[in-house]
């Protein structure tokens, strides 16, 4: 489950120091770009003019990344925005599922307030996640040629970045290397972009009902 990319992304979302999963709004687009963005470095998809197409012949992987891969095929021509901002939970459930089938997280219930009911997720081995923040970190402060870089790891931190996950690298960290998250996210492919487009739009959405 750590090479799986959409199970990273998961990961790089807690934060060891509260023991919590930080970036719950987000992280659903962000796992949806990941398997898209696997699709995409596997062969499977292609990008033309903004929107992914499947190859011709592609073998269809199991689960969520198999669904897409099908729906795109039947569909007609949409941008990458589309595919990343729906079946969100469907994604949320596979990853965290394998996650806890893989035994490197647990799932607790608790109630807030004793109220509310909640899952608290627990990461069972301490050494993952701060060894997933460090490779990030690493790969984001590496002034070598972005050519480089493992696509996975490009794709990983561009696509933190993007999301605004905070666990790995905070603000100021991703302002100090602007320049290098844009290469990784040309590594990464046009995902990246689209989870900006689909993130804005819900943030604008939200500022208009509220208003």
């Amino acid at each position: 489950m750590t090479e799986s990319l959409p199970a990273r992304i998961y990961l790089s979302a807690y934060d060891p120091t509260k023991n919590r999963l930080t970036g719950r709004g987000e992280l659903g687009v962000l796992m949806r770009a990941a398997a898209l963005t696997e699709l995409l470095h596997s062969g499977r998809l292609r990008d033309v003019d903004g929107r992914p197409e499947v190859e011709a012949g592609a073998s269809r992987p199991e689960g969520q990344s198999g669904q897409i891969l099908a729906e795109i095929e039947v569909s007609r021509r949409r941008p990458w925005a589309h595919w990343i901002g729906r079946g969100e939970k469907a994604m949320w459930r596979e990853v965290q599922d394998g996650l806890v089938a893989a035994g490197l997280i647990r799932l607790e219930p608790y109630r807030v307030l004793g109220i509310f009911r909640a899952t608290r997720v627990i990461v069972l081995d301490p050494m993952v996640v701060p060894r997933l923040h460090e490779a990030m970190s690493r790969v984001l402060r590496d002034h070598g040629p972005v050519e480089r870089v493992d696509p996975r790891d490009a794709a990983l931190v561009a696509l933190a970045a993007a999301g605004g996950l905070r666990t790995a690298f905070d603000r100021r960290t991703a302002r100090e290397h602007k320049a290098r998250i844009a290469e990784l996210s040309t590594v990464a492919g046009p995902a990246v972009a689209a989870v900006r487009k689909v993130i804005q739009a819900r943030q604008a959405a939200a500022v208009a009902a509220s208003g």
